[in-house]
C-alpha cells in the first residue's frame, strides 16, 4: 500500500469543503466535440483505467490543496503516489492525456462518469448543502441563465489556446438595472508550473459608462464574477474572457492544461422597488463623497484675501512689518543773500 492508498481514507471528511473544486468535473457534451470518437492508438491508456487513475489524480489533488502548507509539495508526492498506484509514469500519463486532450468526446464522457462517483460520495456523507443554484434556470424569466456559448473549454499556457473569451450584445429582454453574474469552473491538471490564471467580466451601458470585475484563478474552483448594477442604466453589451499565464521556467515537455466548464451567464431583473433604493443609495453615496470634500477644503487655510471672507492670519510682527510708514523729508531753505545798495 503507497501513500496515497494510505491517506486516501482520511479525505473523506476533507470532501464536504473541498466539493466546489471536485464539481468542476461534471464536464457536459457540446457541439464542440466531434461526433465520433476514434481509435485509441497504442501507447495511450485504456479509456476503462484512465478514468480510474483520473479518479484518484484530482482526488490527490484535493487533498493537496486542503493542507495549510506545502501545498506543491504534498501535490507532488501525491499525484506521484497515484502513478505508482497503477504503475505507470508521469511520462506515460502526459502524452495520453495530450491525446485525450485532443478527442474531448472521451474526455467529457469520463469526466461526467468521475462526477458521478463524487455526487455518490458527497451523497454517502450527508452534503446535501451543495445544491448548484442556477442549475434549473431557463433563459427566460426574472433571473435566467442566457448563456449560449461553450459548455467545455481547454486552455494551454503560451500560443493562440492560452486564452477564451465572448461577446455578448443584449437584446430587448434586458431591462434596466439589471445585473449580472458570469459562474464557471475551473480546474488545472498540471504535472508542474505555476497555476496562474485571470478571468474578467466587463459590462458596457447605453450612456457609455463601463463597470468590470476580475478574478485571480490560482487554484481549482468556482469562478463567480458578478457586477451589479447602481440605478437604471440598460445594459448594451458584456464581455469576458479567460487568460491562461505562463512562465519562462516552465518546461515544455510536462504537460498543463486548464479546464473550464459549466459555463452560466445569470441575468437578474430587479423590481421598481429595488432600482429606486439603488438610485437612492447611489445619489446618497454622491452626496456624502461631495461632503466629504467639502469637509476637507474647509480645513484647509485660506491663502488670499476676499472682500468680505476669511483672510489669512498674521503675527503681529507681520502686522508691524506691513503697517505703511510716514517717511518726512527736511527740506533745509537756503537763506536769501542780502542786497546792497549802491549810491554815486
Amino acid at each position: 500500500m503507497n501513500y496515497f492508498s494510505r491517506n486516501k481514507n482520511g479525505l473523506r471528511c476533507q470532501m464536504r469543503r473541498n466539493f466546489l473544486p471536485l464539481s468542476v468535473l461534471g464536464l457536459t457534451m457540446s457541439s464542440f466535440f466531434v461526433a465520433c470518437k476514434p481509435g485509441l492508438p497504442d501507447g495511450v491508456i485504456p479509456e476503462s483505467e484512465m478514468e480510474k487513475i483520473l479518479y484518484d489524480y484530482h482526488v490527490a489533488q484535493a487533498m493537496a490543496e486542503s493542507r495549510l502548507d506545502s501545498v506543491s509539495y504534498y501535490r507532488y508526492l501525491y499525484v506521484r503516489s497515484v502513478f505508482e498506484k497503477y504503475g505507470i509514469s508521469e511520462s506515460e500519463f502526459d502524452s495520453s492525456m495530450v491525446w485525450y486532450s485532443a478527442n474531448a468526446t472521451y474526455l467529457a464522457e469520463m469526466y461526467a462518469r468521475i462526477n458521478e462517483r463524487y455526487a455518490a460520495e458527497l451523497e454517502a456523507l450527508g452534503s446535501g448543502n451543495n445544491v448548484d443554484l442556477y442549475a434549473s434556470l431557463s433563459a427566460t424569466g426574472d433571473t435566467a441563465n442566457i448563456w449560449h456559448d461553450t459548455d467545455f473549454c481547454l486552455l494551454r499556457p503560451g500560443g493562440q489556446n492560452s486564452h477564451y473569451s465572448f461577446t455578448l450584445e443584449t437584446d430587448t429582454s434586458f431591462y434596466p438595472g439589471d445585473d449580472i453574474l458570469w459562474q464557471f469552473k475551473n480546474f488545472y491538471v498540471y504535472q508542474e508550473g505555476t497555476r496562474e490564471a485571470y478571468a474578467a467580466l466587463i459590462v458596457h451601458y447605453d450612456n457609455d459608462s463601463i463597470a468590470s470585475v476580475y478574478q485571480y484563478l490560482s487554484s481549482n474552483n468556482t469562478a463567480d464574477l458578478m457586477i451589479k448594477t447602481s440605478g437604471k442604466e440598460r445594459i448594451r453589451s458584456l464581455t469576458g474572457f479567460v487568460y491562461l499565464t505562463s512562465s519562462e521556467n516552465d518546461e515544455s515537455d510536462v504537460f498543463r492544461m486548464l479546464i473550464l466548464n459549466d459555463f452560466k451567464l445569470i441575468r437578474f431583473h430587479k423590481q421598481t422597488e429595488e432600482i429606486l433604493a439603488d438610485s437612492l443609495k447611489h445619489t446618497s453615496d454622491s452626496l456624502m463623497q461631495h461632503q466629504d470634500s467639502l469637509d476637507q477644503d474647509s480645513l484647509k487655510t485660506p491663502t488670499q484675501k476676499s472682500g468680505r471672507g476669511l483672510q489669512e492670519r498674521k503675527s503681529p510682527k507681520e502686522l508691524r512689518d506691513n503697517q505703511p510708514v510716514e517717511r518726512k523729508i527736511h527740506v533745509v531753505k537756503e537763506k536769501p543773500r542780502p542786497m546792497y545798495r549802491y549810491s554815486r
